[in-house]
C-alpha cells in the first residue's frame, strides 16, 4: 500500500501531451526491489519523489529477513541510462545466495570461494554519471560489508573460520578484506588482503591469513602440492603452530603463489631418517611453491640442544638442499647413532662411540647429481667422547680435538685422548668410498700421531691388531714406550684380502723389557723405523740407539744395531749389534722367529776385553762379587745361542772365551783349588788366565779344553755345571806352565813330592765349591790322562 499524490499538466493544443510534473509516493508496507540490489524489501516505509528530471529516494526503509534496509538517493529522469547516486544501508543482513546474486559474475565467483554464512551490515553505494556523446556511463557500485559473527571456509585454506568479524569492501573489480577476525578449530584467525577480479577470473590477489594454534596434521598438509606435502609429512610434526598464509597472483594466466610461514612453539618433530625426535622445537618455517626454508629452528635432540637453518628446493635447481645444524651436549645413545647417515652409522658403531656430542653440520645435495647423494660437512668437537672398538678393547676418552666429516672423508685435527695409561694425539684423515665392483667400501687412511704407553702390559698387547699382537707375543714387551712423529698410511681395497699399509715413526723406550731368547731389560733408547705390509707381506727396518739395556744380566750402554723383519723366516733380526760393557766392546746379532706356533731364537756375540768383574757381578750370587768387589782381568771370546723360550730343554749354546790378566784366585772355585794344591807360591800369581770351550744343552753346561794358566802353575781339564743350580763337577790336572798346555812335563814330576802331579776335582756350587785332590796313580796313567782327556771322557760317557 502507498499514498500517491500526482501533479500533471498539459500545454495548449489538442496534440500536446499530458506531462507528469511531480509524483510523491509514500510507502505504507510495500514490497520493492532494484535490479542492482539483490534483496526484495518488504514492509517498506519512506518516500519516493518523482519529477521530470529524475527520481529522489527519501528514507526508504524496510525489512529483509531478520534485518532491515534504508535507502536514500536519486536517479535521472526517464529515457535510457541516466546518472544515479543511491546509498543503501542494510543491517543484520544474511550472507546468503540473494546477496551473492546481486554481484557481478566475477565477484560472485570470488565470494563463493569463501562460502560465507552469517549476517552483516551493508553499505551499498551506487553511482553512475551522465552519458558521454550518447555512450552510457558505467555503474560504479561499492559494497562495504561489516561482517558480524559469520562463518566461512576459504577454498585455499583448509580450516573453517568461525564467528568472524571484519570489513569486506567490494568496489568495481576489487574486493578488499580488512581486519577479518575469527576463530579456527583451536585458535584465532585473521584475514586481510585485496583481490581483483574480471569476467575472465581472478586477475590480482594479495591475501594474508594468520591463524593461531593450528593443528599440524593432514588437514593442513592437504593444501600443499604433493611434493611439499610429502616433505612435510617426513617431519611428522605434532601439536599446534602459528601459521601465516600469504596468497598472491599476478595476471589472469599466472599461477596462484603462496607463502606459508609457520612459527613452531614447543613442537615435537621426528624425521623419517631420525629415530630420535626433536622435542620442544621452536623456530620458523617458510614454505612456498619452490622451497621449504628453515629459519633458526631450535629444540632438544635426546638430552642435547640442536639448531637448524637452511632450505629444501623442490624444483631441480642447484643446490636442491642446504641444511645447517648445530648440536650441543647431546648424549651419543644408540638411537642417536642409528639416526646418522649409513656411511657414518657403521664406523661410529664399530668404534663404540659414546659420550657427549658438540657439532656443526652442513648437508647439501645437488639436483644435477643423478644419484641424489648428500654432500655433508660435519664439524665435531671431540671433547668428552669415548671410543671402544671391539678389536681395541681399551676405552679411550678424548679430551680435545676436532673431527671434520666431509662427505666420505673424516679429518682429525689436534685430537688428544687417553685411557688405561695410554696417551694419544692424532691428526689426519680417513676416506671411505664405495667400490662398485664389490659393493663394499674402500678405505684410505693417512694419520699422523704420537702415542705414549705408561706400561706395555697384556691388555695393551691384546688391543693391538692381530698381526702386531702376534709379533708382540713373541717378545712379550713390558714397560713404557712412546711412538713419536708416527705416520700410518693404509689402503684397504675391498678387492684385496688384506689391506696394504705403511707405518713410520720413532719409538722411544723407558725401562722396557723384552723376551727374545735372551732377556732385554731396562731398555732406554730410541728406534726410528719404517714398517709396511704389501699384499700380506710384512716388512720392518729400524735403527736402534739405546743409552742403556740389561741383556742377560749384563748392563750394556751405547747400544746400536739394525732391527729388521724377515718375512720368509717370519722372524725378527737384530744385526750389526754393538755395545759397551764397562767401556769394552760387545758385538753380534740376534734372531727370533715363529715355527709351528712356537717362538725360536738364535744369536752370536763377541766379547773384546770385557772386564771380568762386570761379567762376574752379573752372574754371581756371592755377595762380595755381586757388590762389585774388583776382580781384575778381561774376557775375550764368542758365543752362539739358540732355543725356544717356551721349552728350556731346547736351549743350546756354545763358544770359547779367554780370561786374561786376571786375579782368578778371588773366584771361589779357583780359591778352593789353590787350597787343595797347597802351593807355597803367592796366590795372587797362581792363575792369571783361563781358556776354554763351552757347550750348553738344556740345563747342562760343559767345559772342554779348560786351561788355567799362571806364572808358576797351570792346570788342564774338563767338567760340567748345572746351569739352574750352578752345581759343579770339574776335573783338573796340574801341569807345567812352560810347556804346551796339552803335554805334561815328566821331568818336573820326578823332582820331588812337592811338585808331584795332582788331580783336583771340584764339586759343590759356583759360590760354595768343594775341591778334593789326589796324586796320579802312575806316571803312565797321568800321561794318558793328560794326553788324551777327550778320548777317556768319551769312553766314560759310553
Amino acid at each position: 500500500q502507498i499514498d500517491l499524490s500526482l501533479s500533471i499538466s498539459k500545454e495548449e493544443g489538442r496534440d500536446a501531451p499530458i506531462m507528469l510534473d511531480r509524483a510523491l509516493i509514500e510507502a505504507r508496507g510495500a514490497d520493492i526491489s532494484h535490479y542492482k540490489f539483490p534483496y526484495r524489501i518488504t514492509n517498506v516505509r519512506g518516500t519516493v519523489e518523482i519529477e521530470r528530471d529524475g527520481l529522489n529516494v527519501i528514507g526508504i526503509s524496510g525489512d529483509h529477513g531478520d534485518g532491515w534496509v534504508i535507502a536514500n538517493g536519486w536517479t535521472g529522469g526517464p529515457g535510457g541510462p541516466v546518472p544515479a547516486d543511491i546509498d543503501i544501508y542494510g543491517y543484520n543482513i544474511a550472507l546468503d545466495d540473494d546477496l551473492c546474486s546481486g554481484m557481478g559474475p566475477h565477484h560472485r565467483k570470488m565470494w563463493d570461494s569463501f562460502s560465507p554464512e552469517g549476517v552483516t551490515d551493508l553499505h551499498v553505494s551506487m553511482r553512475r554519471g551522465a552519458p558521454v556523446d550518447g555512450t552510457p556511463a558505467p555503474w560504479s557500485i561499492t559494497t562495504v560489508a561489516d561482517v558480524q559473527s559469520a562463518d566461512a571456509i576459504f577454498d585455499q585454506f583448509p580450516y573453517p573460520i568461525y564467528n568472524f568479524d571484519g570489513l569486506v569492501t567490494i568496489e568495481d573489480n576489487e574486493i578488499n578484506i580488512c581486519g577479518i577476525q575469527g576463530f579456527g578449530e583451536s585458535g584465532e584467525i585473521a584475514v586481510n588482503g585485496i583481490a581483483e577480479t574480471t569476467p575472465d577470473g581472478l586477475e590480482q590477489l594479495d591475501l594474508s591469513i594468520v591463524a593461531d594454534d593450528v593443528m599440524l596434521d593432514d588437514t593442513l598438509f592437504s593444501c600443499f602440492e604433493p611434493k611439499t606435502r610429502a616433505q612435510l609429512k617426513q617431519l611428522h610434526p605434532e601439536g599446534t603452530a602459528e601459521i601465516e598464509v600469504d596468497l598472491s597472483k599476478d595476471g589472469h594466466a599466472g599461477p596462484l603463489d603462496y607463502v606459508v610461514n609457520v612459527d613452531l612453539n614447543q613442537t615435537p618433530i621426528r624425521h623419517d631418517n631420525l629415530l630420535v625426535p626433536i622435542q620442544e622445537s621452536t623456530g620458523h618455517l617458510r614454505i612456498d611453491r619452490d622451497r621449504i626454508e628453515i629459519d633458526h629452528l631450535t629444540g632438544r635432540l635426546g638430552d642435547g640442544d640442536i639448531e637448524l637453518d637452511g632450505f629444501i628446493n623442490r624444483e631441480p635447481v642447484d643446490p636442491c638442499l642446504n641444511i645447517r645444524a648445530k648440536c650441543q651436549n647431546m648424549s651419543l645413545t644408540r638411537d642417536v647413532i642409528d639416526s646418522f647417515p649409513i656411511h657414518l652409522r657403521k664406523p661410529l658403531t664399530d668404534l663404540g662411540v659414546s659420550g657427549t656430542l658438540n657439532a656443526n653440520a652442513v648437508w647439501k645435495r645437488e639436483a644435477s647429481d643423478p644419484a641424489r647423494n648428500f654432500d655433508s660437512t660435519i664439524h665435531v668437537d671431540l671433547r668428552g667422547i669415548a671410543l671402544r672398538h671391539p678389536s681395541f678393547p681399551i676405552p679411550i676418552e678424548i679430551s680435545s680435538g676436532t673431527a671434520i666429516i666431509d662427505g666420505q672423508r673424516l679429518t682429525l685435527t689436534n685430537m688428544v685422548a687417553s685411557g688405561h695409561g695410554v696417551d694419544l694425539k692424532i691428526d689426519g684423515s680417513i676416506s671411505v668410498s664405495e667400490n662398485k665392483e664389490t659393493g663394499h667400501p674402500d678405505i684410505a687412511t693417512d694419520l699422523r700421531f704420537d702415542i705414549a704407553i705408561d706400561e706395555f702390559d697384556k691388555s695393551i698387547r691384546d688391543a693391538a691388531p692381530w698381526r702386531i699382537r702376534k709379533m708382540l707375543g713373541n717378545i712379550e714387551p713390558h714397560g713404557g714406550i712412546r711412538l713419536r712423529d708416527a705416520r700410518l698410511v693404509l689402503d684397504q681395497n675391498s678387492r684385496k684380502p688384506e689391506p696394504d699399509w705403511s707405518l713410520t715413526g720413532t719409538l722411544e723406550t723407558e725401562n722396557l723389557s723384552l723376551q727374545s731368547g735372551l732377556a732385554f731389560e731396562n731398555l732406554k733408547g730410541r728406534l726410528p723405523f719404517a714398517a709396511s705390509s704389501r699384499q700380506g707381506v710384512f716388512d720392518f727396518d729400524g735403527q736402534l740407539t739405546a743409552q742403556h739395556v740389561t741383556l742377560a744380566k749384563l748392563n750394556l750402554e751405547n747400544v746400536e744395531g739394525m732391527i729388521t723383519y724377515d718375512a720368509e723366516q717370519n722372524g725378527w733380526l737384530l744385526s750389526q749389534l754393538s755395545a759397551k760393557l764397562a767401556n769394552a766392546s760387545i758385538g753380534g746379532e740376534l734372531q727370533t722367529w715363529m715355527e709351528s706356533g712356537e717362538s725360536h731364537y738364535s744369536g752370536a756375540f763377541t766379547f773384546d776385553h770385557v772386564p771380568l768383574a762386570a761379567i762376574a757381578s752379573a752372574f754371581s750370587t756371592n755377595e762380595q762379587t755381586a757388590e762389585g768387589k774388583s776382580i781384575a782381568g778381561v774376557v775375550v771370546g764368542q758365543i752362539s745361542i739358540s732355543g725356544s723360550p717356551a721349552d728350556p730343554t731346547r736351549r743350546r749354546a756354545g763358544g770359547t772365551f779367554q780370561v786374561k790378566e786376571a786375579e782368578l784366585y778371588k773366584l771361589p772355585a779357583l780359591l778352593a783349588i789353590l787350597n787343595v794344591i797347597n802351593l807355597t807360591l803367592p796366590r795372587e800369581s797362581a792363575f792369571q788366565e783361563i781358556d776354554t770351550e763351552f757347550y750348553l744343552s738344556d740345563d747342562e753346561l760343559q767345559f772342554r779344553n779348560l786351561h788355567l794358566k799362571g806364572n808358576a802353575l797351570a792346570m788342564i781339564g774338563e767338567g760340567e755345571m748345572v746351569w739352574s743350580t750352578k752345581a759343579l763337577d770339574l776335573k783338573l790336572t796340574a801341569i807345567s806352565p812352560k810347556q804346551d798346555s796339552k803335554i805334561p812335563v815328566v821331568t818336573e814330576l820326578l823332582e820331588g813330592a812337592s811338585r808331584e802331579m795332582i788331580e783336583v776335582r771340584v764339586t759343590g756350587t759356583m759360590n760354595d765349591p768343594v775341591a778334593t785332590g789326589r796324586p796320579f796313580r802312575t806316571v803312565s796313567n797321568a800321561l794318558e790322562t793328560l794326553l788324551n782327556p777327550k778320548d777317556k771322557n768319551r769312553k766314560r760317557k759310553k
